[in-house]
């Protein structure tokens, strides 16, 4: 296999090649936001909310079970790091289509505070959700989210208030309401979005 194929798996995955402890069953908790370490380079700057459901193929509202596991990455040597996953309940689709109540989310990165999954900090996420993928028409299995802690806001103060989780994002609204910010639409499919490739 190719190293331009390699290379775009890892940089897809980059944000997230940090090990969880598998089987981790703490929850997070109402009002907790994590706080992510940016750690090394953006290929895309998200400046809307519009920008971020151009890639994606479903926004929800959803819970972390507290399950947590890895996958092997399949390409490169046997030390490769695994891509670490949180469980996480699907409680709303805001937006797009997806079926499954319960899905695995490759961790868009460590809470600082807490050294363990950023989607296991607060009580509940709004993510702006893409099929996880090492290329085109090659996925990972389970979902990723849309430019890693650009498409993810943690529940804070009311059941319907959402705030940024992404320090490096300063463009993207700092909230967003339920029912009183406009989500937009989602444009794609999960199938167009494996056929164009991690973004």
């Amino acid at each position: 296999m190719g190293s331009t194929k390699v290379r775009v798996a890892v940089f897809a995955l980059a944000a997230a090649m940090t090990l969880t402890a598998c089987g981790s069953t703490s929850q997070g908790t109402a009002g907790a936001v994590p706080r992510i370490a940016d750690v090394g380079t953006r290929a895309f700057e998200y400046n809307t909310l519009s920008d971020l459901t151009t890639h994606a193929s479903a926004v929800v509202v959803a819970e972390p079970t507290g399950k947590t596991s890895t996958k092997p990455f399949p390409y490169g040597d046997a030390k490769s790091a695994p891509t670490p996953y949180t469980q996480m309940r699907i409680v709303k689709v805001v937006a797009g289509v997806l079926t499954a109540k319960e899905i695995d989310v490759v961790t868009p990165g460590d809470d600082i505070s807490t050294g363990k999954s950023a989607l296991l900090t607060s009580k509940s996420y709004l993510l702006f959700l893409t099929p996880a993928m090492y290329a085109a028409n090659d996925p990972a299995g389970g979902y990723a989210v849309v430019g890693g802690p650009a498409g993810t806001y943690a529940q804070q103060g009311t059941a319907d208030q959402y705030v940024k989780v992404d320090t490096e994002s300063p463009a993207l609204p700092a909230s967003i309401k339920l029912g009183a910010t406009a989500i937009p639409a989602i444009s794609k499919s999960e199938t167009q979005i494996l056929n164009e490739g991690p973004h």
